[in-house]
């Protein structure tokens, strides 16, 4: 394992999911922070799947730091237990992305370093969107935005792009501003740099689907098929279709914010 510093279960809200983890390792292959959300449909009570907290993504923020990439992990408030809608949870990211921009500073990485969301599942449309909202306002923070990573494609909130049983909890993430938190109505223009990654055996949103949102990036957006991958697995490093999204996803981040030369180096260890 990688030499690292780690925080965990920082606090940056009143709500017990408002709650990340940060690994920065010593040496790193990258400048920009991995920030990892989890799926779950933001829900303590999904219609399918299993719920998932910033908990759930250990595995992979390690993973991730193994291979030199700094990594989060970041909760947020749920549906139908303290966050209204997605409104409160894209708030709620934004938030912890600011926060964690600070402790990584204070863990040696440069200022210039920013940002790639990546999104597990359902977590993946709250990464496109808060993704979307850093790019339109590249001041908000301080932070920079150099990618977006969508790994297990959930890419609208309209009643075709999700499957009867998942419409309820659509809506309800959707609020009154549905087209605001869509990424199919946003401006294609206004992302940073995409990695999609799909499983061609997702029984919750179909490849078809997914490469709607390739689309509506357009050419320079990669788009990945998993043989075999259902919606979650980034989340298990260890598996293999989680491997391959593991080093894909790695290597994306690098190519997109190599360190400099003279990229800080850590001195002695966190008390």
């Amino acid at each position: 394992m990688t030499d690292c510093r780690a925080l965990l279960a920082v606090s940056y809200g009143r709500d017990p999911h408002q709650t990340f983890d940060l690994v920065v390792p010593e040496r790193p292959a990258a400048e920009a922070v991995a920030i990892c959300l989890p799926g779950g449909w933001w829900s303590a009570h999904p219609p399918v799947g299993k719920a998932q907290t910033w908990t759930d993504l250990r595995p992979l923020l390690l993973a991730l730091a193994n291979l030199g990439i700094p990594a989060a992990a970041l909760g947020h408030r749920r549906l139908s237990e303290t966050a209204r809608d997605g409104s409160d949870i894209i708030g709620d990211v934004l938030e912890g992305i600011e926060r964690i921009g600070e402790e990584a500073g204070l863990l040696g990485l440069p200022s210039r370093g920013g940002v790639v969301l990546v999104g597990s599942g359902a977590g993946s449309l709250t990464a496109l969107v808060a993704a979307h909202r850093l790019a339109a306002n590249p001041d908000a923070g301080g932070l920079l935005v150099r990618g977006v990573v969508a790994a297990g494609i959930t890419i609208g909130l309209e009643p075709g792009d999700c499957s009867s049983n998942l419409r309820t909890i659509c809506d309800q993430f959707a609020g009154p501003d549905r087209s605001g938190l869509s990424p199919l109505a946003l401006a294609a223009a206004g992302f940073p740099p995409a990695l999609l990654l799909h499983g061609d055996g997702d029984g919750e949103v179909t490849t078809k689907i997914a490469m709607r949102l390739h689309q509506h990036l357009g050419p320079e957006a990669i788009f990945v098929t998993l043989s075999g991958a259902g919606h979650q697995f980034l989340d298990h490093p260890l598996e293999k279709a989680g491997h391959i999204a593991l080093e894909r996803t790695a290597a994306f981040i690098r190519d997109l914010s190599r360190p400099s030369a003279d990229a800080p180096l850590f001195a002695g260890k966190l008390a």
